[in-house]
């Protein structure tokens, strides 16, 4: 199925996209509770279950991963509107991506920081101390694996949150250290790149930061490395 509205040039197949959504992770997860409020969920039980549906996959299809369901829930109500108007015929191509990014871009910055990701920017000495003793036989296998899915080696400010969170997938066994890529890989980068952004140009060029999977299309999708590949 191909997203309805979707300018040519950014086209995704939503049958291509990773439905694997990552487990709880131990790490940093600041006492955040799951929780989904009542009010969200009667905003959402009356949705089309087809909106419903490709709303969902417009999540997946942009961010490469699926966020818990008490970050992504609140916002379904927007997109399910953007979907319908445009349907309708009342939202222009477009403007019905615009709006649609924009509700997407929310998603990804109320995951960051409502799961933690960005809670810190200037890590504390028992941060590091936890980074150098927490499932430390994973160190290696999980920087490794990060810097050769986004093809560099980040700096640890960028990319602590995100080696430990492969460190705690690796530990619950989502994957093996030579596994292929999947959504884990995927938020990690997604973690990294937007640690970059929030610490070398400030909270706002973070939130309007390109997410992952419209930025780097089809190409992403098909081989899962963060690469463009116009650069």
């Amino acid at each position: 199925m191909t997203c309805k509205g979707v300018p040519s040039k950014i086209k995704i197949n939503l049958n291509k996209a990773y439905t694997m959504g990552d487990k709880k992770n131990d790490y940093l997860s600041g006492g955040l509770k799951d929780t989904i409020a009542w009010s969200d969920i009667d905003k959402a039980i009356s949705f089309n279950p087809v909106h419903e549906e490709i709303a969902l996959g417009w999540i997946n299809a942009s961010l490469l991963y699926m966020p818990k369901q008490h970050i992504y829930l609140p916002h379904l109500p927007a997109l399910h509107s953007c979907i319908s108007y445009n349907e309708a015929g009342k939202l222009t191509d477009e403007d019905f991506f615009t709006e649609l990014t924009f509700h997407l871009k929310q998603i990804r910055n109320d995951d960051m920081k409502k799961g933690g990701w960005s809670q810190t920017l200037v890590h504390t000495k028992n941060e590091l101390d936890f980074y150098e003793s927490h499932l430390i036989h994973y160190k290696h296998a999980a920087r490794k694996r990060l810097s050769a899915f986004i093809r560099y080696e980040p700096s640890l400010d960028h990319s602590l949150e995100a080696e430990m969170l492969i460190r705690q997938a690796f530990s619950n066994d989502q994957f093996g250290t030579n596994a292929p890529y999947c959504s884990v890989d995927h938020k990690a980068a997604t973690i990294v790149r937007y640690r970059e952004v929030l610490l070398t140009e400030g909270e706002a060029a973070a939130d309007d930061s390109d997410l992952m999977g419209f930025a780097y299309g089809e190409a992403m999708l098909a081989n899962g490395i963060w690469k463009n590949d116009q650069e």
